[in-house]
């Protein structure tokens, strides 16, 4: 009895070890990438000033033909105080009007003054064109007195289209001048730095991503059922060596 447990014992912590395998060499669904905005290093244009931590921007796999995005302040850190007031963002076909952006209507806690999409249409100070603008009200207040893009909040919106993923928007911005701007893949334009009248545009570039790999969900779920089949299967035949 006592070695029928052990070699039972022995299976089930190969198959585990066998699922951890799968999961780590599973094929992705997704690669969310992040772009870290640091209000010390990467302003492209402005006064020069700057503010304390950084703006986090997130494209996600939200499932099929679905990303969602998501904009966050709450890694500004200090007495850094802004307004953001314009964040702009690229898709990497040729038809960005096939994108529908929805904010969350539920959770966000600022109303953007207008959404926008064209291709090459936002131009963001010295940094090329865009294909996506979100436009916020510009300090003090908007006149419908909705709340003021400011360090600390997050906001989220759902990205549609055929056949997107997060890497749909893995794009840099577009230079028609000729002028050899920089590759950047989001812009976002701040204004009242530290209280004061100190405005600039900061950066998202590709050395400023970073991608977790989501694993694919049917993989996972075969994975799992494999290891309860061989678990019930090892059982069985413990209980039949006890009997």
């Amino acid at each position: 009895m006592a070695i029928s447990f052990k070699r039972w014992k022995a299976a089930a912590w190969m198959a585990v070890l066998a699922l951890g395998v799968l999961l780590c060499t599973a094929g992705t669904a997704s690669a969310d990438f992040s772009l870290k905005l640091d209000g010390a290093n990467n302003e492209f244009s402005g006064s020069g000033a700057t503010f304390q931590g950084f703006i986090t921007v997130t494209f996600a796999n939200a499932g099929a033909d679905t990303v969602k995005l998501t904009i966050d302040t709450t890694g500004v850190t200090g007495p850094s105080t802004f307004k953001l007031t314009d964040f702009n963002f690229n898709f990497a076909g040729s038809d960005p009007g096939s994108v529908q952006i929805n904010p969350d209507l539920v959770n966000n806690q600022v109303t953007a003054n207008n959404i926008s999409i064209g291709l090459d249409a936002f131009k963001a100070d010295g940094a090329g064109y865009f294909d996506f603008n979100i436009n916020y009200p510009p300090p003090p207040k908007d006149p419908n007195n909705n709340t003021i893009f400011k360090p600390g909040l997050t906001e989220n919106y759902t990205l549609t289209g055929s056949g997107i993923t997060e890497n749909s928007f893995n794009a840099v911005s577009f230079d028609k001048e000729g002028t050899k701007k920089p590759d950047f893949l989001v812009a976002a334009h701040v204004q009242s730095i530290n209280g004061t009248q100190d405005s600039g545009w900061f950066f998202g570039s590709p050395g400023t991503t970073t991608t977790t790999a989501t694993p694919e969900p049917s993989t996972i779920t075969l994975a799992l059922s494999g290891l309860v089949g061989f678990g019930l299967s090892g059982w069985r035949r413990f209980r039949r060596t006890v009997a």
